[in-house]
């Protein structure tokens, strides 16, 4: 499954984010297809990712659920790359 996440970081975090960020392992199951894309002059950011496995994303996002609000939602391929 195609998956949109977006996040925007708790402020009073971001110096915890960074350590986070340093020491962050994707899972095995999760694919990126859209790197981190983070937006100019806010907190916010965007990836894609693939994963048919709800607990390969889970373990992929958890170092970060303490310092960023995440909204995961599912995507739709119009048409499948050659």
């Amino acid at each position: 499954m195609l998956l949109l996440v977006e996040w925007e970081v708790k402020a009073k975090y971001r110096k915890d984010l960074m350590k986070a960020w340093k020491e962050y392992e994707q899972h095995k199951d999760v694919k990126t297809i859209l790197p981190v894309h983070n937006c100019v002059g806010s907190t916010r950011g965007v990836a894609v990712v693939e994963t048919d496995s709800a607990e390969a994303l889970e373990a992929t996002l958890a170092p970060f659920v303490d310092y960023v609000n995440f909204v995961v939602t599912p995507l739709l391929r119009f048409r499948r790359p050659k």
